[in-house]
C-alpha cells in the first residue's frame, strides 16, 4: 500500500537505496519531499534496529534527507537516537498525510 500510494503522488520521482558495500537499505526515498521512508509490520522486536539503525546511517551519510519516517500496522511513536528523529506512523495515518 504504501508503494502504491507513494507512486500515485509523487510518479516517477521516488527512488530506493541498496548498497551490498554498505549494507544501507532504504525502502523508498522522496527526493521532493526530502524523506526516507522505511516499512515494516511491526518494530517491537528485531526489525527495530534493522529499520532504525538505517534511517541512522543514510542520516549521516546524506545531508539531503531531512524527515525519516517508519510506516508500521498501527505504532504511533517518535524515536530520537543519535541526533536523528525518526516519526513512527500507523499506515492509515501515513497515507492520510500524502
Amino acid at each position: 500500500m504504501v508503494a502504491v500510494a507513494l507512486k500515485r503522488s509523487y510518479k516517477e520521482k521516488i527512488f530506493y537505496f541498496k548498497s551490498e558495500k554498505t549494507g544501507l537499505d532504504i525502502d523508498f526515498y522522496v527526493p521532493e519531499r526530502a524523506t526516507a521512508i522505511q516499512v515494516a509490520y511491526s518494530i517491537s522486536d528485531t526489525a527495530y534496529d534493522r529499520e532504525v539503525n538505517n534511517l541512522i546511517r543514510l542520516a549521516g551519510s546524506f545531508p539531503e534527507a531531512k524527515r525519516f519516517v517508519i510506516v508500521t500496522a498501527d505504532e504511533d511513536k517518535s524515536i530520537r537516537e543519535n541526533g536523528v528523529e525518526i516519526e513512527v506512523l500507523p499506515l492509515y495515518r501515513f497515507l492520510l498525510e500524502l
